[in-house]
């Protein structure tokens, strides 16, 4: 249905958007390395 495929992506954008932040966070204190 539209309401699942709604919720499928806005948890795939939440997912995605957390990851992000964690490699930032993970840039910021200098863990990161780039492959």
């Amino acid at each position: 249905s539209l309401l699942n495929r709604y919720k499928g992506i806005t948890i795939y954008r939440h997912k995605l958007y957390t990851h992000i932040i964690n490699n930032r966070n993970t840039c910021i204190s200098g863990i990161h390395i780039d492959r």
